[in-house]
């Protein structure tokens, strides 16, 4: 595993920010949309070998850091979950939005 920022040092590398993204299939790729602010950014096409080794990568680098720090990083749907319960929390469930 690099250490931070090793890989991105080593020379020039442009940068994007994203907050979200869409995964689909072809018969022999997978493709990753990148996201920010719900709005398409860059879509990535990678063969299922490299898909299937970022998954790993990533994977293990988030349980890095979710165990020298002792806590759960939340998906965006478990967000999205607990945001949907402030709403009907604060619209005592009537389901009206404001």
């Amino acid at each position: 595993m690099n250490m931070p920022h090793e890989a991105a040092e080593a020379g020039h590398v442009d940068r994007l920010y994203v907050n979200g993204f869409e995964v689909a299939l072809s018969n022999s790729d997978v493709m990753v949309t990148l996201l920010t602010a719900g709005e398409r950014q860059l879509r990535l096409h990678m063969s299922f070998t490299a898909a299937k080794t970022l998954s790993v990568a990533l994977t293990q680098l988030v349980g890095t850091l979710q165990g020298v720090t002792g806590r759960d990083i939340m998906t965006m749907e478990d967000v999205g979950q607990g945001l949907e319960k402030l709403r009907l929390t604060r619209d005592g469930g009537s389901g009206e939005k404001h």
